[in-house]
């Protein structure tokens, strides 16, 4: 109750903050829907549920040759210009999934969907912080865990339903009312002037020279020079990297060791997406007993490293269950403090781009990490590669335990 109450507080007297959350509703809908779709799709083309895997490494792909790119445009242009405007784009894209395709535009078509939702991201994170109060930033993340946690709970399952009755068209234009009507709260939102600076500059040098490529460069420069930072990317880097890891390999793990069907394996990712909303309430409580953020990296890391452990040995989907919605509060916890030490520690004129940093690297070792596990798969039982990642994430810790 007391959580319900401070998430009312906080959204009361700040209306454009509730249109943030509105836009972020909708369009997250959206996008539960269009995951959904996708597979959907490009099983009935192939027959095969293979090619669905082409979206694990899309996004990857896109943010490596993009985010700094979308970092350049989120620092430079209006944040809230800047979502609008892709939107706007991923309505159009999302128009043409609608028609009769082949397999190849799917595949383009998923690609840019990607680059959209790159190009989109650090103008995003930016823009929180004009709308929020430094010290309410923490609780701001935590609110908007939660709704997408709410959202990949319920709305998956019913994509799945509409595809079924209705067939994937039908799912596609819901898919894109949802985005539609996203964009309209942005029109509202007003940032904060107390907080918010952004480079909006009318000189057309002064932006060429902001874009430009030796401004990307200088940006990577800071990141070997700013200890806090390289501190955060490197955490969120390895943090990246096991993650990656370990979804690869509970793909063989849940239907061969534990013999899930294709439903049921739907009912462990809501369960797993699903623990955001506890995560929204535990960072209320954390604020109120102002427990520190050292403190909860720490637990949420021991008890990473405890879970995958235990996915070694168990194979009782119940158990597995259990520790996967303990795994998702976990992951969660740490997703969210790493937003918000960014959020808060960067300077707001370079933070797009700082960000755009961030997620190069993350998804480099992403990468990295799926094809080092692809390969590991084919050698070695996938409960040991659990454990592999259970000890990894034990000597990192040691490694770092001063900083």
């Amino acid at each position: 109750m007391h959580s319900l109450i401070q998430i009312i507080t906080l959204s009361k007297n700040n209306s454009s903050f509730i249109k943030y959350l509105l836009n972020h509703v909708l369009s997250s809908i959206g996008d539960s829907f269009h995951f959904i779709c996708v597979i959907s799709l490009l099983i009935d083309l192939t027959g095969t549920g293979i090619s669905a895997t082409f979206g694990l490494i899309a996004y990857p792909l896109a943010s490596i040759a993009l985010s700094g790119l979308g970092g350049l445009i989120g620092d430079v242009f209006d944040n809230k210009t800047v979502i609008f405007s892709i939107d706007l784009i991923k309505a159009l894209i999302v128009s043409l999934f609608m028609m009769n395709i082949n397999l190849i535009l799917i595949y383009i078509l998923i690609f840019i969907m990607s680059c959209l939702d790159v190009l989109t991201s650090p103008s995003r994170k930016k823009l929180i912080t004009g709308l929020l109060k430094k010290e309410n930033i923490l609780k701001g993340n935590s609110i908007i865990g939660g709704i997408s946690g709410t959202i990949f709970l319920i709305f998956p399952l019913i994509a799945g339903n509409t595809i079924s009755t209705y067939g994937v068209q039908s799912a596609f234009a819901i898919e894109l009312l949802f985005i539609v009507s996203s964009i309209v709260p942005l029109l509202f939102i007003k940032p904060l002037k107390s907080n918010y600076s952004r480079i909006v500059n009318k000189n057309k040098f002064q932006k060429d020279r902001y874009l430009s490529p030796k401004n990307l460069l200088s940006t990577f420069k800071t990141f070997f020079l700013d200890i806090n930072f390289k501190n955060i990317v490197i955490v969120s880097t390895f943090i990246c990297c096991l993650t990656a890891s370990v979804n690869a390999t509970f793909f063989p793990y849940a239907f061969n060791i534990l013999g899930v069907s294709s439903k049921t394996f739907g009912i462990m990712l809501s369960i797993f997406y699903g623990s955001n909303i506890i995560t929204t309430v535990l960072f209320f409580i954390i604020s109120k007993y102002c427990i520190s953020q050292k403190v909860i990296f720490t637990i949420s890391f021991a008890l990473l490293s405890m879970i995958w452990f235990m996915y070694s040995f168990l194979n009782s989907f119940y158990l597995v269950c259990s520790l996967q919605f303990l795994e998702g509060i976990c992951l969660s916890l740490i997703t969210i403090l790493i937003t918000t030490k960014i959020q808060t520690v960067l300077p707001t004129k370079s933070m797009a781009r700082m960000i755009g940093i961030n997620e190069i690297i993350n998804n480099a070792g992403k990468l990295l990490s799926l094809t080092c596990t692809t390969l590991l798969l084919q050698n070695i039982e996938c409960q040991k590669i659990f454990l592999l990642n259970s000890l990894l994430i034990i000597i990192f810790c040691v490694i770092n335990r001063k900083s």
